[in-house]
């Protein structure tokens, strides 16, 4: 979710802050939550399956933010949103960093496991051939 210009659709959630929303193409229903970041109340509309990462999602900003806010005295909301969108997108990269890592390790192994597969049952048809002989 990205709070940007209100009424836009981001993702899979639709931000409006006036009540004037504007639907992109959308297959399913969209339902309308309420989440807090730093007090501030947001409706927003997500497809119904999504709702409850919504609000895990509006849960860990919002912590993220508070956190930072304590830490960082001083910081204007903008810097305190910029430094957490920045964690998040670094903690975002490195997980698909990590899986890309683990897809290919896991292709790598099939390929290995098809080999010896192909292997055994080359030698497993030229066993049966020099039976027949």
């Amino acid at each position: 979710m990205q709070v940007l210009d209100p009424g836009y659709i981001v993702g899979r959630y639709s931000l409006y802050l006036t009540g004037a929303e504007r639907i992109i193409n959308m297959t399913e229903p969209l339902e309308s939550v309420e989440i807090n970041v730093l007090g501030r109340a947001y409706r927003v509309s997500c497809q119904s399956d999504q709702y409850q990462l919504l609000r895990q999602a509006a849960q860990k900003l919002d912590d993220a933010l508070g956190d930072l806010r304590i830490r960082a005295r001083g910081s204007s909301n903008e810097q305190l949103a910029i430094m957490v969108a920045l964690n998040l997108s670094h903690e975002l990269l490195l997980e698909k960093n990590r899986i890309q890592q683990y897809s290919e390790s896991m292709e790598r192994r099939i390929r290995q496991l098809n080999d010896v597969i192909q292997d055994a049952l080359k030698e497993q048809s030229k066993l049966s051939i020099d039976d027949c002989n």
